[in-house]
């Protein structure tokens, strides 16, 4: 069933619509720049570094980190996101830590793998997110992320 919403949606322009409008918006789609980040111009570079972990036991306490950057330069007090990766690429948000003086964030699972919701023997690495819509001091750093793996 439609609801009014999708109806919306579906019709089609009328014989009143701009020729002209749809040409213009599809000409700027088109000559957009390949090269600027997720989020634009409006928004200062970053970068995210993380380093392979070597897990002990499934229950071991698990120290996940990732290094947040821009112009080389560390950047404190931004909070980054912590996920799983799992065998055919998938994952799940396994929490969040913030930024000290040196860039590094970090997340520790204390009950390790066997404390995450899925196998531990499925899970292959981390990935670390940056989110482009937090700010740091001000500043709106552009939407970064960066993967390693568990062993």
């Amino acid at each position: 069933m439609l609801t009014p919403w999708s109806r919306a949606r579906s019709r089609r322009p009328s014989a009143g619509s701009s020729f002209g409008s749809v040409v213009l918006v599809s000409a700027l789609a088109v000559a957009a720049p390949a090269g600027l980040s997720a989020c634009g111009p409006d928004c200062t570079e970053a970068a995210l570094q993380v380093s392979p972990v070597t897990v002990g036991a499934p229950q071991d306490p698990l120290t996940l980190r990732g290094t947040l950057t821009s112009d080389d330069a560390p950047v404190s007090g931004a909070r980054l996101a912590f996920y799983s990766v799992r065998t055919g690429d998938s994952g799940s948000l396994i929490g969040y830590g913030t930024t000290d003086g040196s860039g590094t964030g970090e997340l520790v699972v204390s009950g390790g793998l066997a404390a995450l919701p899925y196998p531990p023997e499925s899970v292959t690495g981390y990935e670390v997110t940056f989110d482009v819509l937090d700010t740091v001091d001000g500043v709106r750093y552009c939407e970064t992320r960066a993967r390693a793996t568990l062993s």
